[in-house]
């Protein structure tokens, strides 16, 4: 192979991990564009290991990619404090720290970069891409990815189903840190030398791109932007010579063409980037995408529900500021009964189930659960108790497939370690969602993503996934089952 492919596959190969190092905390809801200072923790870590000490490239390497990730997991829980554009913000920060803590660092070299001795061909980081890339794939269908594309579409939602937010987004955006790390440190020893300049804001900014340009809704996504934009540049290089040549004949301009401007490869670049945040918004490759071309619906047997409790509330009220919103409300809930609160709108029917479920604590009074006091126990663990819920205005997971949205109804039950990292596609949990949407009469939606469906049918799914978590209570607002 020519020197000339060999650096393009490197390149190509660095930029597919970098940008799944910036995929994974994105897929969770989090901006991050600090991506720059991660490549460069990484690269400076095993740069310096490799010029002072002489480790061997697998050692140096996997220790910046070590320190990486550990920095993005301790300053994952200050940032991941701030929201929006603050938390962008924030991690431009970060990065723009890292970069003048190294440029002013004897230790580093400063301004004038530091020589990698230890060399490594291109087939070295194009196959730890590869082994990056099954990794994600395989981290994005078990029960971590689906909590991860679920608290992107709605945390407290989320927070419902029994799923730790917090955890998931800082755990993420470490091995997020991690794989920015390792390609920082392949960087470094694919080209013998690194200098802080190289790992400027453009670069996060570019990253950033790859993923949001190329798709956050699936594992797919990273891996069309990155190949986009590193080889379209390329490809102008051969293709507007050509393009202009061939012009020149038609009009019969004879002799020799000069060779276009090389910043028009630039030019053409930013044009279709303009083009796909118009005409794809959500990024090249989307869910829907994905299921209309990959997704095989099975069938199961069917199962069985069964729900009993005994809820108690004494005395509850809930004050916003100065707005009394209810005041001393108490109610028995019986094993096995049904109930209905009735009232007109803004009465504070609504506001009961959100004390109940947790999304709000109570002013004053006591909320019981079989005779325990739950008023202080976190909003997700309180699913775990047997507390489920739907909502006035459905709250569904827009990105999520149907039997993804209700397989999230079964976190409480479902959410140790071993589950969260086992694959769902052949999983008891996921036969046990497909039984109950058979069960429901929705077996024919299980692969559909859930925005691209009618109001009705969301409105069951909701109702589904609440009842997938086994519930002791069910607390159906505003409840429908169209058709």
């Amino acid at each position: 192979m020519s020197g000339y492919w060999a650096g393009i596959l490197t390149i190509l190969a660095i930029n597919i991990i970098f940008a799944y190092g910036i995929f994974l905390p994105v897929a969770t809801g989090q901006l991050n564009l600090g991506g720059a200072g991660f490549q460069a923790i990484g690269a400076y870590g095993a740069a310096f290991l490799s010029a002072s000490f002489g480790l061997p490239v697998p050692v140096t390497i996997g220790v910046g990619m070590a320190i990486a990730g550990i920095t993005g997991f301790v300053i994952a829980f200050p940032l991941l404090r701030t929201r929006g554009v603050y938390l962008v913000l924030a991690t431009f920060a970060f990065a723009e720290v890292v970069g003048g803590l190294i440029l002013n660092s004897d230790t580093f070299g400063g301004a004038m970069g530091l020589s990698v001795p230890a060399f490594i061909d291109w087939h070295v980081p194009v196959t730890a891409a590869v082994v990056v890339t099954l990794f994600v794939f395989y981290l994005m269908s078990t029960r971590f990815g689906l909590t991860m594309r679920a608290a992107h579409d709605d945390e407290v939602v989320t927070d419902l189903m029994g799923v730790n937010v917090r955890s998931i987004q800082v755990a993420a955006f470490a091995i997020g840190g991690a794989l920015a790390g390792l390609a920082g440190g392949l960087y470094a020893h694919s080209f013998n030398f690194v200098e802080i300049q190289s790992f400027n804001a453009l670069v996060s900014i570019y990253v950033l791109l790859y993923v949001l340009l190329g798709g956050t809704q699936t594992a797919w996504g990273p891996l069309a932007g990155a190949t986009f934009f590193t080889m379209l540049p390329e490809a102008l290089r051969t293709v507007l010579p050509a393009l202009k040549s061939g012009i020149y004949s038609l009009a019969g301009v004879e002799g020799a063409v000069p060779a276009p401007d090389d910043s028009w490869r630039f030019v053409i670049l930013g044009a279709l980037t303009i083009a796909m945040m118009v005409f794809r918004p959500e990024g090249l490759i989307t869910r829907t995408m994905i299921e209309r071309f990959g997704f095989h619906r099975s069938r199961a047997g069917k199962g069985a529900l069964g729900m009993t409790a005994l809820m108690s509330l004494t005395n509850v009220s809930k004050n916003f500021g100065g707005l009394a919103v209810i005041t001393d409300v108490s109610f028995d809930v019986l094993a096995g009964a049904r109930m209905a609160l009735i009232g007109p709108n803004g009465a504070g029917k609504t506001t009961i189930f959100n004390l109940i479920s947790g999304v709000y604590q109570p002013s004053a009074g006591e909320i019981r659960l079989e005779g325990q006091e739950i008023s202080a126990i976190p909003s997700r663990e309180r699913i775990g108790l047997g507390i489920a819920r739907s909502f006035q205005n459905i709250r569904l997971m827009p990105h999520l497939s149907v039997l993804e949205n209700v397989m999230l109804g079964q976190q409480a039950r479902a959410g140790n370690l071993g589950n969260m990292l086992s694959p769902l596609r052949r999983s008891r949990w996921r036969r046990e969602a497909e039984e109950l949407l058979e069960q429901m009469g929705l077996d024919t939606y299980p692969g559909e993503v859930v925005a691209t469906l009618p109001y009705g049918i969301r409105k069951k799914i909701e109702v589904v996934r609440a009842l997938v978590a086994k519930p002791k209570l069910l607390m159906l607002d505003e409840p429908a089952w169209p058709g």
